[in-house]
């Protein structure tokens, strides 16, 4: 029977009587139970493990492994194995082995700090003051500082470059902080401007260089070799040591006098190749000379006097010219060549006029001029005339106007890899790429795949000129479509 608080007790019944007859079932009861109570696990209170594993038993003892106890474990077998003093730490030096090494108070400061800046705090290393000796790399510096001051002089070996979209200035100031120079480029003006001021710090006066090469001081266009021209607005006692003078005098720059005038003996216009271009006014108003001609383009020449011309010509004022060729003036040649109701040339052989009317007339007429020298004139009868154009023309070059190349024309080749067809062939070609827009541009190839389709994709070689898309004929599902395409170019 089952024991009770871990105590065995025997079954009721079974525990024999002085002088009586034992008997056999409550014999056997009581040795069979024993026989079980001995083959059942022994309780823990009996000395036992109440189980009949082990890891029962160790459940049952409270020894149950990663729960109760720490299996073995290489790493605590060899931790186990150390032996240790004041101011040591543990450390692997292979898997699963450890060794001690010493940790000084002060490596624990920094080991309990939460944060680098803590960090940095105990190890005295968040100030630059903390940096007593040595120098401080290139690329430990900052590319950006801000309202930074140098008490002693700053070298740069290359370049100091200022970054920025606005205005960029240096200034240049006294011990005490007053401003006495600036260097500055203004962003609008495009513009490099030194200026100075005065020992209290007041604005004196700009030296401007402009980007177009001007250069002004004090608002004074300063005088260089890239602006000395017409227009610079410059004045000088002397240009180039030549000093002004509104006289014919020699070797003086020319001046205008009180009137606007020029007192020259000669003006000379040369552009150093044998021609010369002197302005008139301005604009396009000049006397030009070519090297040959000598040319007025925009004005007309007015002219007190005759005009003659080398050779003998003369221009006279009432218009009259003599011409040293006729021997005579043009009135009189003009006179002998006009009858005197004002009719000229051509004439009739023999006499009488001749009146060409600008106006359209109906019917045949019964004769008409012609020739065959291009000097001499006649009169022929139209019905002697042999119209042979219909029969000696051959092809047309033109069809209302239009040549051949307007019309489109007939491919008569039979090559199933032929590429290049005459504007107007129509061919049909299949495209797997979509719905595509009425008359859109397309690059139809041979199909690679056999001797009889065409397709507007990548495949074969690629037929020659421009074609377009002119309708949608089948759709074969899956995003592909059969189309009739045109060479148009």
């Amino acid at each position: 029977m089952p024991r009770t608080g871990g105590v065995y007790s025997p079954p009721a019944g079974t525990k024999g009587v002085p002088n009586t007859t034992i008997q056999s079932v409550p014999y056997n009861t009581l040795i069979d139970d024993l026989a079980a109570d001995a083959n059942a696990a022994r309780p823990v209170t009996t000395g036992g493990t109440g189980a009949t594993s082990a890891s029962g038993a160790r459940t049952a003892l409270g020894v149950e492994i990663g729960t109760n106890v720490q299996a073995y474990d290489a790493g605590l077998q060899s931790i186990a194995g150390l032996v240790t003093v004041a101011d040591q730490i543990i450390y692997t030096t292979a898997l699963d082995v450890y060794a001690t090494t010493a940790l000084t108070p002060f490596a624990r400061t920094l080991l309990d700090d939460a944060d680098a800046a803590t960090a940095r705090a105990t190890l005295g290393a968040n100030n630059a003051s903390n940096l007593t000796a040595g120098t401080v790399s290139d690329a430990r510096l900052p590319t950006t500082m801000g309202g930074k001051t140098f008490s002693s002089p700053i070298a740069a070996k290359d370049t100091v470059a200022i970054d920025s979209d606005g205005n960029r200035n240096v200034v240049l100031r006294s011990a005490a902080g007053v401003t006495r120079g600036m260097v500055r480029h203004d962003q609008s003006a495009n513009a490099i401007i030194v200026s100075l001021f005065d020992p209290a710090g007041t604005w004196y006066r700009d030296l401007v260089l402009n980007h177009d090469g001007g250069i002004s001081w004090g608002n004074n266009k300063v005088w260089h070799e890239g602006n000395d021209g017409s227009g610079s607005g410059l004045d000088a006692d002397t240009v180039r040591g030549v000093v002004p003078d509104t006289n014919a005098s020699a070797w003086t720059a020319v001046q205008r006098n009180g009137a606007g005038g020029i007192n020259a003996q000669d003006v000379t216009a040369s552009r150093g190749n044998g021609t010369g271009v002197v302005f008139l006014g301005g604009g396009s108003r000049y006397l030009h000379y070519d090297g040959a001609n000598y040319i007025m383009p925009a004005a007309g020449l007015s002219i007190g006097g005759n005009l003659t011309i080398t050779g003998g010509a003369i221009y006279q004022g009432d218009g009259n010219v003599y011409m040293p060729w006729a021997g005579n003036y043009l009135s009189n040649v003009l006179n002998s060549k006009i009858t005197t109701d004002g009719r000229s040339y051509p004439r009739r052989i023999g006499g009488g006029d001749l009146n060409f009317n600008w106006s359209g007339q109906g019917g045949q007429p019964s004769w008409l001029w012609g020739g065959n020298d291009g000097i001499n004139m006649y009169v022929y009868n139209p019905s002697n005339f042999n119209v042979n154009f219909a029969n000696g023309a051959g092809n047309a070059d033109t069809v209302d106007g239009l040549h051949a190349s307007a019309f489109a024309q007939l491919y008569t080749g039979g090559g199933a890899n032929d590429t290049n067809f005459p504007v107007g062939h129509v061919i049909s070609l299949s495209h797997n790429g979509g719905i595509i827009a009425r008359n859109a541009t397309i690059i139809p190839s041979l199909y690679a795949g056999d001797s009889g389709q065409y397709v507007g994709y990548a495949s074969g070689a690629a037929l020659a000129g421009t074609w377009r898309l002119r309708g949608l004929t089948a759709s074969h599902g899956g995003g592909s479509y059969s189309w009739i395409v045109q060479r148009v170019a």
